[in-house]
């Protein structure tokens, strides 16, 4: 065999691979940035303290608002907010 057989043999392996594997270059490192770039921007969550003050008036807010909107009624208000405040006096 000639060095252009070889040549010939090695492009016409090579030639139809690349057009199907530039995409997929493109694809893998376009997400790798992507992944990169969200690290980067969002910092990690904080996370409150179950019994912490401020999650306790949340979640006063939250049953003040369910009551507002008639989903729960005035006793299960009362005593989620009784739930509420004996956990702060516990803690």
């Amino acid at each position: 065999m000639n060095i252009k057989a070889v040549m010939y043999l090695i492009l016409g392996l090579i030639v139809p691979i690349w057009p199907i594997s530039l995409p997929i270059f493109w694809f893998l490192a376009y997400k790798a940035t992507q992944d990169q770039s969200k690290t980067a921007e969002s910092p990690p969550p904080t996370q409150e303290a179950e019994g912490s003050p401020s999650q306790q008036l949340k979640e006063l807010t939250d049953a003040k608002e369910l009551f507002e909107k008639g989903l729960i009624n005035k006793e299960e208000f009362n005593t989620l907010k009784s739930n509420l405040l004996i956990n702060t006096e516990q803690t």
